[in-house]
C-alpha cells in the first residue's frame, strides 16, 4: 500500500470509520474457498537457504525491508542471514537488529570481519546470523559489505560497562573512559545517571580534542552509547509499574536510532524485531505507533517501506520461562483462518504471501497471531506473510527437545 493510502487508513481507524483493527473479533466474510482461491495465486512456497527470486526482486524494490520474527528460532535465524546475504546482492547495506545498543560497535566490528570475537550472550542470540554475514563479507570490497547495527535500548543495564571497556581498548589516548568505566562498576543507577550525564558534558566541552584522537566516528558511538545508557535506566524504572508508557519511551529512543542509521546509508536497509514493531497499523500489544509505522508514515529517512510478518505454524518454542513447547497454529485455527490456509497451500514448508491483491485490503480476514486470532483486512497490518514450519529454538542455546 503507499504511504498516502496508509495515512488515509490511520486517520479513519482513528475516527471509528474502519472497525477491523478496532475489533479484532469482528465477524469474517470470507469463505475457506474464497481464501484459498487468492492464498494459491499469490502464495510462494520456498525454503529458509533457497529464497526465491520473484520474492527478492520483490522486496528489493523497497528501501526499508522489515522482518517482524517470533524470537529465538534457528529456522527464522537461517530466512534473516539468508536475506541479508540476498538483499547486499540487490544494493541492501545494513541489517539492524533487536539487540540491546551496548553491544552495537560489537557486532558491527564482528560482521565487517574485524579481529574481535563475540561475548557469550551475542554468539547464543545472534551468532547464527552474524557468521553467516561475516562470511559473506570476507568476499566482498570494504565499502560494499553489510553493516550490522544494534537498535534496542539496553534492557540488561549492566551491558554498558564491559561493552564501554572492551571499546576503550580499541581507542588511543582512552583513559578518561577507563576511568569512567571503572567508577560506574560500583555505582547505583542514580549515580550513574548522574556520572554519565556529567561524563556527556565533558565530552561535549572536549568534543574536537577527542575528536581528533579517537575520530569523529567513535565520538559518536561513545556518545550514543551513553545517550541510549541514560534512557534506558530512565525507561526501565518504571517498566514494570508503567507497563505501556515505558514500551512507548522504548519505541521512540528505537525509532530515533533508525531514523539516524537510515539517514547514514545510501543503500537499502533490513530490520529483524518482534513482529509486533513490523505492524504498519497498531493491532497487537502496546497502542502505540510501532517502529515500521513510524517508518512508512512519519520518517523523512525511510523511504519505501515493505513489512512482513514471519510467523510459525508448527514445531518447538520458548515458553515464558525458557523452556521448549509444542506449538501447533492448525489447533487453534478454522478453516478459513488465513494461516492455516497458507499451511494447507504450502503443504508443511515455509510460504511467502505478498498481500498486494485487493482481496486482502478489502475483506476481514481471521489472521492466528500464535493463539490470538483477530479478524481485520491484513493489509492494513503488514505488505506480507512469511509462514514458518517445523520450527524449533536456535541451535546455539543447546536446549535438548522433549
Amino acid at each position: 500500500m503507499k504511504r498516502s493510502a496508509r495515512i488515509l487508513v490511520a486517520l479513519l481507524l482513528l475516527s471509528g470509520v474502519l472497525i477491523g483493527c478496532q475489533r479484532p473479533y469482528a465477524a469474517a466474510d470470507v469463505t475457506q474457498i474464497e481464501l484459498v482461491e487468492v492464498v494459491e495465486t499469490e502464495a510462494i512456497v520456498f525454503q529458509t537457504n533457497e529464497l526465491p527470486g520473484e520474492m527478492i526482486a520483490r522486496l528489493a524494490e523497497a528501501d526499508v525491508v522489515f522482518l517482524g520474527e517470533v524470537h529465538n528460532l534457528q529456522n527464522h535465524a537461517e530466512l534473516l542471514a539468508s536475506l541479508a546475504v540476498r538483499l547486499q546482492t540487490e544494493g541492501f547495506q545494513q541489517v539492524l537488529l533487536e539487540c540491546f545498543h551496548a553491544f552495537d560497535w560489537q557486532v558491527n566490528a564482528y560482521a565487517l570481519g574485524e579481529n574481535i570475537g563475540l561475548n557469550p550472550y551475542l554468539s547464543q542470540y545472534y551468532g547464527a546470523v552474524l557468521d553467516v554475514i561475516r562470511s559473506h563479507n570476507e568476499s566482498l570490497p570494504p565499502a560494499e559489505r553489510i553493516q550490522v547495527h544494534a537498535i534496542d535500548i539496553n534492557h540488561d543495564l549492566n551491558a554498558l560497562v564491559p561493552s564501554l571497556q572492551a571499546y576503550a581498548a580499541w581507542l588511543p589516548d582512552a583513559a578518561e573512559l577507563h576511568v569512567l568505566t571503572e567508577e560506574l562498576a560500583s555505582l547505583s543507577q542514580e549515580e550513574q545517571t548522574i556520572l554519565l550525564e556529567q561524563f556527556l558534558a565533558w565530552m561535549e566541552e572536549h568534543a574536537a580534542t577527542l575528536q581528533n584522537a579517537w575520530g569523529e566516528g567513535p565520538y559518536r558511538q561513545i556518545e550514543t552509547m551513553i545517550d541510549v545508557q541514560l534512557k534506558s535506566i530512565a525507561i526501565k524504572q518504571h517498566w514494570s509499574s508503567d507497563y505501556d508508557d515505558a514500551h512507548r519511551e522504548r519505541e521512540a529512543v528505537i525509532c530515533e536510532l533508525v531514523d539516524a542509521l537510515l539517514e547514514d546509508v545510501d543503500g537499502g536497509t533490513l530490520i529483524n524485531m518482534g513482529f509486533n514493531h513490523a505492524q504498519l497499523l497498531p493491532l497487537r500489544g502496546t497502542d502505540q505507533e510501532w517502529l515500521a509505522d513510524y517508518l512508512s508514515h512519519h520518517s523523512a529517512a525511510a523511504g519505501d517501506v515493505f513489512s512482513i510478518c514471519a510467523t510459525i505454524a508448527d514445531g518447538y518454542r520458548l515458553d515464558n520461562e525458557g523452556n521448549p513447547a509444542a506449538f501447533s497454529l492448525m489447533e487453534r485455527s478454522k478453516e478459513n483462518e488465513l494461516m492455516r490456509v497458507l499451511w494447507e497451500v504450502g503443504d508443511g514448508k515455509p510460504v511467502f504471501l505478498p498481500l498486494e491483491d485487493p482481496f486482502f485490503q478489502d475483506r476481514m480476514i481471521p489472521v492466528n497471531y500464535l493463539g490470538d486470532v483477530r479478524t481485520t483486512h491484513p493489509a492494513d497490518v503488514y505488505d506480507a506473510f512469511i509462514l514458518l514450519t517445523d520450527v524449533h529454538p536456535l541451535e546455539s542455546l543447546g536446549i535438548r527437545l522433549p
